[in-house]
């Protein structure tokens, strides 16, 4: 069985009332290390022994403390520096309209207008994980090849206890795979829609990898166990539909990065032009 290497708590600035916890999580064993958000000013550590846990009955009762650290969000704003980073998020399910024409699908029947592109600001993550995360460079080639980077959000959903996502490890160290924790959108503080106060932004990866309202990182040996990862945004086999789909989805791959895409968005299918007079063709291409 692989070792989760390591985990990051992070709470909301509007619930105040939640710890920060930040820790490596080795098999069995757990450190939690908490903290109090504050929008301005750092927070002080606080250290929950393994006899504090056995009394609150709040974890596990031994503890195996590999590497500990505590962040603030005024660490993620301040400790590492800021990159501004533009990217274009798509849905997954965009141009699904072309897929409904051959045969019934599930979701949104989407055009080409699910995708969007703002400049996004916040420290990479493979910084901070270089910083504090004290991986072994003997066990990094293994981490890089095999693991995963597991997202979860302050963000309840029907499907699931939270919406949950993951991508390769790999691409969270590539200093040229761009993804940060992103505080801000467009030069401003992230409005609630976009995933205030923090989320991550995954350049080139299906929109639903970018998780918003971020609390949780995870490096781990398998793919998020997420309803979003397991069980959604995966392209299925064209002889699978409801009847046999549960059989399907453990084998069926998990969507990551973005096909070339190559939209003409006007003039509009169908739409009748004149010969005599310029035509104006306007779209978007994205990898």
């Amino acid at each position: 069985m692989g070792m989760t290497w390591f985990v990051i708590y992070l709470s909301h600035f509007s619930h105040a009332s939640k710890n920060t916890l930040i820790g490596l999580m080795k098999m069995q064993f757990y450190v939690y290390i908490g903290l109090q958000l504050n929008a301005a000013t750092p927070a002080t550590p606080a250290i929950t022994t393994a006899q504090q846990q056995q009394q609150d009955n709040v974890g596990p009762t031994s503890l195996d403390v590999h590497w500990k650290a505590a962040l603030s969000m005024h660490d993620i704003m301040h400790r590492w520096p800021k990159v501004t980073v533009t990217a274009t998020l798509q849905c997954a399910g965009n141009r699904r309209d072309g897929l409904a024409a051959v045969r019934e699908v599930k979701g949104v029947i989407w055009k080409s207008g699910a995708v969007s592109t703002a400049t996004w600001s916040g420290p990479r993550l493979c910084d901070i994980l270089n910083d504090v995360a004290d991986i072994p460079k003997e066990k990094l080639h293994k981490l890089l090849r095999d693991y995963h980077v597991s997202f979860e959000a302050d963000d309840h959903v029907h499907e699931d206890v939270c919406y949950g996502s993951s991508i390769p490890f790999r691409k969270v160290m590539d200093p040229l795979g761009d993804v940060i924790l992103a505080y801000e959108m467009n030069g401003k503080p992230l409005a609630r829609e976009h995933g205030y106060p923090i989320r991550v932004i995954v350049p080139g990866y299906i929109g639903a990898r970018s998780v918003k309202f971020l609390q949780k990182i995870v490096i781990q040996p398998k793919e998020s166990t997420s309803f979003f990862q397991r069980r959604d945004y995966k392209i299925l086999d064209t002889t699978i539909d409801h009847t046999n789909v549960e059989k399907a989805w453990d084998s069926a791959a998990s969507l990551g990065e973005m096909n070339v895409q190559c939209v003409i968005c006007t003039p509009s299918e169908q739409e009748a032009i004149h010969a005599s007079n310029p035509v104006t063709i306007k779209g978007y291409a994205i990898s």
